[in-house]
């Protein structure tokens, strides 16, 4: 990629200096080739998600070689990866306006329509490049991803019918079985996979795999595709498979296939952090994780005083979870009880909220948890229950809570708990 980079850049710039000096069709070609030549060494830091995520060649090839969907598209896409949503919708936009027919902006803006919730919107779009006839198996691919996301099973199989009959593969056929089976065609489904069931080439296996994957059957998923050699598979493969063993709750198993993966693929980043992240659900789970000792001071109690520990909260959240403690809490405040809320470590900070550390919300303090700034991100759950049963310790120490009502999810429950047995506080857990 590095060699790949520097061809790019040196074409670029070959180009880039004859353009002003040439006219007609020489010129548009050179154009041509400029902004394929930057938009081509924007991809290479895009994909390697190297800082920039490639938008100085982007805007390069938008102000050396003009306006063009193509770069109007990968604009909005480094924007929508940025978390700039409305820059995004802008740049897709002005892309379609260049081009009507640019599939490259139909896929971005039905994803990032999804993204912003308006699945109605992004249906379309969706729609729309199904309907050009002329997508490519990656533009049908995401767009099958994209309707069978929000569950527009009767368009996806559409698109699953394009890819099939265009794509004369095994994925292909899966992509096609997988939509067959949520829309309870199922013996359909099935059969349309049995001729691929007793073929061990490759790529019948892999699509054979992924699909009784889809299916909620991950365990027969597992062994099929690790009766392949090493050389037969790829590390995303894997990756997949980790995630749906995970998703049916074979966590032992998932962290075994990472395990076993790693042998076939040595080195492969995502499957090394996912091995280490089975490992940590697995001693949770199991019971094996404890919290971290620490030197423990007897908590002078308040009598009355109860500590909520809760996930989200408003106003910062209007979920029917967070209307539900805040009713709680000021109806628990009016009978008299003298009440704190404490939200799960990082909330509302890692939405990009700026909120004090201690805050009323209706009258009723409410704590916000911080992750220490040496932590490593992600958190694996055993390393974010530790920083969320330390952080709650101190909340307690200075709330002293009579006692501590936690409400779901377990991460709550665990970490309510541990404080609890630290302090001998009694804990109630409220399953919502």
């Amino acid at each position: 990629e590095t060699t790949r980079a520097a061809t790019l850049e040196a074409v670029a710039d070959w180009a880039e200096q004859r353009l002003a000096h040439t006219h007609g069709r020489t010129r548009e070609a050179l154009r041509e080739l400029v902004e394929r030549a930057l938009v081509e060494r924007g991809r290479v830091d895009f994909y390697a998600r190297q800082p920039g995520e490639g938008m100085d060649w982007f805007t390069r090839a938008h102000e050396v070689a003009g306006p063009t969907a193509r770069t109007w598209t990968w604009i909005g896409m480094v924007s929508r990866r940025r978390g700039e949503l409305a820059d995004a919708k802008h740049a897709g936009e002005a892309a379609l306006e260049l081009d009507g027919h640019w599939r490259p902006a139909l896929v971005h803006l039905g994803n990032l329509h999804h993204q912003l919730g308006d699945r109605d919107t992004s249906v379309d779009y969706m729609r729309r490049l199904i309907a050009e006839g002329t997508a490519t198996r990656y533009e049908l691919t995401r767009a099958w991803v994209g309707l069978e996301r929000v569950r527009a099973l009767d368009d996806a199989l559409i698109a699953a019918e394009q890819l099939m009959r265009r794509y004369e593969r095994p994925t292909s056929h899966a992509v096609h079985a997988v939509t067959l089976w949520e829309l309870r065609r199922r013996d359909e489904a099935d059969a349309a996979m049995a001729r691929f069931a007793t073929r061990r080439d490759a790529a019948s296996v892999r699509g054979m795999a992924w699909y009784l994957g889809r299916t909620r059957r991950s365990r027969e998923a597992h062994e099929l595709l690790f009766s392949l050699k090493a050389a037969k598979t790829y590390g995303g493969d894997f990756v997949e498979l980790f995630h749906m063993l995970r998703r049916d709750g074979h966590l032992r198993l998932a962290h075994q296939a990472a395990i076993g993966a790693l042998a076939y693929h040595p080195g492969y980043a995502e499957l090394e952090a996912l091995r280490h992240e089975a490992a940590a659900e697995v001693r949770v789970f199991t019971g094996e994780w404890t919290p971290r000792q620490r030197q423990v001071d007897p908590v002078d109690a308040v009598v009355g005083r109860i500590l909520h520990v809760v996930g989200k909260s408003v106003p910062y959240a209007h979920t029917g979870y967070c209307v539900r403690t805040d009713r709680t809490v000021v109806a628990q405040k009016a009978d008299g009880l003298d009440v704190h809320v404490v939200t799960e470590p990082g909330f509302p900070f890692e939405l990009g909220i700026h909120a004090a550390d201690d805050e009323d919300v209706h009258g009723v303090p409410h704590h916000r948890l911080r992750i220490p700034d040496d932590a490593r991100r992600p958190l694996r759950l055993d390393e974010r229950l530790d920083v969320h049963v330390d952080a709650l310790s101190d909340v307690a120490l200075r709330v002293r809570p009579a006692g501590l009502h936690a409400a779901s999810d377990f991460r709550n429950g665990l970490g309510a708990r541990a404080v609890g047995e630290r302090y001998r506080l009694p804990v109630v857990y409220e399953v919502r």
